[in-house]
């Protein structure tokens, strides 16, 4: 039997986890203080629990339930990216839509009521504004874009950032209702046996 236990693994970062892993219990160290060192593969809850199992003696029973956590999580993650494309893709094409008008087809009509010189209602000279705004600085929308979700990424990543936006995400009214209930089956998945 080969030694490299990692080698099943298509996932190159795991499969170098697993054999680092091996390679601490072949030492002496127990299961959780080997998978410690590694936070991307095995987050706190599951180092905890197989610290738990070993120090209880049912490190099997730990092992079976945290299996069918992750799988349940796996699942849940898929049905809500699933659930998700839709309204992104609206949300997109849309957002494509509006930006082809503003940059294609008002400059017409701004060009028209010029040409009448008749006074314009404040809407108007707003959207024929943004459309100016849009023919000049649209060309720094996708760096803009770029630079915006780097810098939501990055903010998101700090402590204070994830509260902060995870707290107004519960707050929104439909969304946060959504999220609120696929806390709470999580939870009570994670309990249950």
């Amino acid at each position: 039997m080969s030694r490299d236990h990692g080698r099943q693994q298509e996932n190159k970062y795991f499969a170098l986890v697993i054999n680092e892993v091996r390679t601490s219990v072949e030492g002496g160290s127990s299961l959780a203080n080997a998978m410690r060192p590694f936070p991307k593969a095995f987050d706190d809850l599951m180092v905890n629990m197989v610290e738990a199992g070993e120090a209880g003696g049912i490190l099997d029973t730990i092992l079976q339930r945290l299996a069918g956590y992750v799988e349940k999580a796996v699942k849940l993650k898929a049905a809500v990216k699933s659930a998700l494309i839709y309204p992104v893709s609206i949300v997109g094409i849309a957002g494509l839509v509006v930006f082809a008008l503003m940059r294609f087809v008002v400059p017409i009509f701004a060009n028209l009521f010029t040409g009448l010189g008749v006074e314009l209602p404040l809407p108007t000279k707003i959207v024929m504004g943004i459309s100016a705004f849009t023919q000049t600085f649209g060309w720094l929308l996708i760096p803009g874009g770029i630079a915006g979700n780097w810098g939501f990424k990055s903010f998101y990543a700090t402590p204070n950032g994830k509260w902060a936006v995870d707290s107004f995400m519960l707050k929104l009214p439909v969304f946060g209702m959504l999220l609120r209930k696929i806390a709470v089956a999580r939870f009570t998945r994670t309990l249950g046996p």
